[in-house]
């Protein structure tokens, strides 16, 4: 994450980190950010190889979820923003971004007390958020003196652009393999069901949410995944994809 100059030097650290644990609201929050080509920034900056990068430690860190604890599942929200946004720790998206988020895993520690309350033990899953960062901003204008909000309106179809080409580079890895941890741990659909087989299923829940052209980027960097779930699936059963909100 990009450093806030408003900081003091002390919490420096805090906000250039790709990764906030916070043990207390059960909650993990992962950063990835793409540049305008569509390749992870750390990578293509020659500052990360791919087993130190961002990408790296969101799939991992996943992978390591799930194979180490089998008494809790996640609930993984993936969040892109839109036009203006980046990758700064103090942008409008990133801060109300976590206090939604915040507010999802105090939602699932209630529910999940509430159901083991009924004599139905069930441990709360853990909340996992991404978010993705790009460059919302190229060209700087200042605003037009009778309307405040026109302040670097002029970059808007280049940003549509960069927004288009994103989506089809290193984005889409990053929700194939979401998408593939969701299949492989749901309980409904296909022949990737563990009930028959006595395995714990049910335990990877996934949404997707895209403001502006972060929604255009989930979009179409989702589109095979939902046409695949259409494609493949038996008649009559649930066609399984991955949810995106779009605002």
């Amino acid at each position: 994450m990009t450093q806030s100059n408003r900081l003091p030097k002390n919490c420096s650290h805090c906000w250039k980190t790709a990764y906030e644990h916070h043990s207390h609201a059960k909650y993990d929050l992962y950063y990835v950010e793409f540049d305008d080509a569509g390749q992870a920034t750390d990578i293509a900056r020659d500052q990360a190889t791919y087993r130190q990068s961002e990408l790296y430690l969101i799939e991992n860190s996943i992978k390591k979820a799930l194979h180490d604890e089998k008494d809790f599942g996640l609930n993984v929200v993936v969040f892109t923003h839109g036009w203006h946004g980046n990758a700064r720790a103090d942008n409008n998206y990133s801060t109300e971004f976590k206090a939604i988020f915040q507010d999802i895993a105090v939602r699932e520690d209630a529910y999940a007390r509430s159901v083991s309350e009924n004599n139905n033990h069930r441990m709360p899953h853990r909340v996992v958020g991404i978010e993705i960062a790009w460059r919302g901003d190229s060209l700087l204008t200042p605003a037009l003196p009778f309307y405040p909000p026109s302040q670097n309106v002029v970059n808007i179809w280049d940003r549509k652009l960069a927004a288009e080409t994103l989506s089809t580079g290193s984005v889409q890895e990053l929700l194939a393999f979401l998408n593939e941890a969701y299949l492989d741990n749901r309980c409904h659909g296909t022949q990737r069901n563990r009930q028959l087989s006595g395995e714990s299923c049910d335990r990877v829940h996934m949404l997707s949410i895209g403001h502006s052209f972060g929604a255009l980027i989930n979009y179409h960097a989702l589109t095979p995944r939902l046409e695949s779930g259409l494609n493949v699936r038996p008649s009559k059963a649930r066609a399984t994809g991955v949810c995106s909100t779009m605002r």
